[in-house]
């Protein structure tokens, strides 16, 4: 769910402390990350443009530094993004109740701390090979020095995120079966549902900034390529895709709770064209892919979380009609959250313990 009360941020906080520490924990490391992160980008565009003026289209070793600018630049952006969607994860996993979402929020900061790492060894390669050919002055060491910083603040709020997603997991677990019953056949479609759900915000990441990053890098190049250049209707096809993934996405959560065979095999069938039309771009820019490790390797995990996607909503979709429907309700922009209604596995034990009153005021999970 989008939107969220005040009203219910405030009840899930206040209730959960340790809710609290996870998502100031992440706030900050999302601050430090963007304070970091924007200052590097910046200052890799200016030797892009540097690097472009000085006759990289003519100059055999300028054009390999001006393609690894490029590249550069794009982990930044990957980078940079990646932490915003993080910071987002963890918020969303709060609100909802949803310990998959912390606990794939917290991991993240453990990849975090390695592609800082990693963004160093990048940076001091790209510096050696600049030094001495284009005049950038001080901006690589610079930019190495703050990637330095950003590792080791990473590296030192890594532990405690996790164990406070470790504490406010166990917080919120007691409510989960509030949410549920008793029902182990309702708890195991559940779960399945949480699967593709925290999948889905998955791709939100992976599919939409990978495929924003094949159409940049499509569109970019299209104009001085003379031979190899995307035609027109590629070009139409993958703005086409990049526009429908975040639509499809929420449509498919949508399915879920409307139990939607119509819906959700349209959605599946989107998941295939979006696996096709990514091994088209990467097999038609092999040879601009070729040494770029970073970006193969996420292409590679964009595919993978489409793959696991598509499975887990044919499991979904097998549930459909068994009695999970009142628990999944959901309904995008609605600042009011969604309230359980009796539903039939319910059971009288729950009625017995007053467990039925408190589940009806637990927030619809997604």
């Amino acid at each position: 769910m989008l939107f969220i009360s005040d009203e219910l941020k405030h009840t899930v906080l206040k209730k959960y402390k340790w809710s609290s520490v996870f998502l100031l924990l992440a706030s900050i490391q999302a601050i430090c990350s963007l304070a970091l992160l924007i200052p590097t980008l910046i200052h890799v565009r200016k030797i892009y443009y540097a690097s472009k003026t000085e006759g990289a289209e003519t100059d055999e070793k300028n054009l390999e530094l001006f393609d690894k600018a490029f590249k550069i630049s794009g982990e930044y952006v990957m980078f940079l993004a990646f932490e915003v969607w993080r910071v987002w994860l963890a918020i969303d996993g709060v609100v909802h109740l949803n310990s998959k979402t912390i606990w794939a929020s917290a991991s993240s900061t453990v990849l975090s701390f390695i592609f800082s790492v990693l963004m160093i060894a990048e940076t001091v390669k790209w510096k050696n090979k600049n030094d001495g050919y284009i005049m950038f002055g001080d901006l690589a060491t610079i930019n190495q020095s703050l990637l330095i910083v950003l590792s080791i603040i990473v590296f030192l709020i890594t532990p405690m995120t996790l164990f406070a997603a470790k504490k406010a997991t166990k917080d919120i677990g007691w409510d989960v079966y509030k949410k549920i019953g008793c029902s182990t056949e309702i708890q195991k479609m559940y779960i399945k549902v949480q699967w593709f759900s925290l999948m889905l915000k998955i791709n939100i990441y992976f599919e939409f900034t990978s495929y924003a990053l094949y159409f940049i890098m499509l569109a970019s190049f299209s104009y001085n390529w003379e031979q190899g250049s995307p035609t027109i209707p590629v070009l139409g096809v993958s703005l086409a895709v990049l526009v429908l993934i975040l639509p499809s996405l929420v449509m498919s959560r949508y399915a879920i709770s409307r139990e939607s065979n119509l819906l959700m095999t349209s959605f599946i069938v989107f998941q295939f064209v979006f696996i096709g039309s990514t091994v088209y771009v990467m097999y038609y820019k092999k040879g601009f892919l070729t040494d770029w490790y970073a970006f193969a390797g996420y292409c590679v995990c964009t595919l993978v979380a489409a793959i696991v996607t598509i499975i887990l909503s044919i499991v979904c979709q097998l549930n459909f009609n068994k009695g999970l429907k009142d628990f999944v309700r959901w309904k995008l922009f609605s600042k009011t959250v969604p309230r359980r209604q009796s539903a039939a596995y319910m059971s009288q034990a729950s009625t017995f313990y007053g467990l039925e009153g408190q589940r009806v005021d637990m927030p619809i999970d997604d």
